[in-house]
């Protein structure tokens, strides 16, 4: 199963910001990084959905419990972690469907694309894929015609025609069969153009400040409005 953890931090000239403004307030550098560090965490996650949803052809519902997990930060563990895993998606879950040349899907939107020869094929397991052949061809019906040739050049003599078109002279064995994948969620991730160029990092760094920046200010309102209605 592949795996890729997003770890977006604060820089450290920030972080002393932070600790002198709220200095002598309770847990206040606590309370204001773990409070923006989980708000800006929701906020990574659904921009990590969109940028898959964008890239391959499934829906946010279909990968928001399975795929993505976020761990919230804590007074303690000022750290979220957001996950991005999964195997690879079978081909089967990007609109496949038979055709006369064997079995087209779209792992992009409006970019259909077909496997010659595969199969759709519902196991005894109940485990629906897409599904080649991968045994050689070997000599069928009429393979007198390849009687003249020695015993590797007939083979290749196949291979070469097997991949243009089937000849009643020759045919694939029915196992192996190995079923056909797509990419995982998480090399989508990593190949993205958003999450590879920076865009997304330097996005969430920035949306990180701003939020501390919030979460510091009504911590200092509510700690001002606490000193001031205590009594003397």
């Amino acid at each position: 199963m592949a795996l890729v953890n997003i770890n977006i931090g604060i820089p450290e000239a920030k972080l002393a910001e932070v600790t002198a403004m709220l200095d002598g307030v309770p847990m206040g550098f606590q309370r204001a990084l773990s409070r923006a560090i989980n708000k800006v965490g929701v906020a990574a996650r659904t921009q990590v959905l969109r940028m898959i949803v964008k890239e391959i052809n499934v829906t946010q519902k279909e990968l928001r419990d399975e795929n993505i997990r976020f761990r919230r930060a804590s007074l303690d563990k000022l750290f979220a972690i957001l996950e991005v895993k999964g195997n690879r998606i079978p081909l089967v879950e990007f609109g496949a469907r038979r055709t006369n040349k064997g079995v087209s899907y779209a792992i992009r939107r409006g970019q259909r694309k077909t496997i010659p020869s595969s199969f759709l094929q519902t196991m005894k397991s109940g485990h629906r894929g897409v599904f080649l052949r991968t045994g050689e061809p070997r000599p069928g019906r009429g393979s007198k015609l390849l009687s003249g040739l020695s015993q590797l050049s007939q083979r290749q003599r196949m291979k070469e025609v097997w991949s243009r078109m089937r000849g009643p002279w020759m045919v694939r064995p029915r196992f192996p069969i190995s079923e056909r994948l797509g990419p995982s969620v998480p090399q989508v991730v990593i190949d993205a153009e958003e999450f590879a160029s920076g865009t997304f990092e330097r996005l969430m760094v920035e949306k990180l400040e701003s939020e501390t920046d919030v979460q510091v200010g009504l911590i200092l309102e509510r700690h001002g409005k606490e000193a001031n209605a205590a009594p003397f």
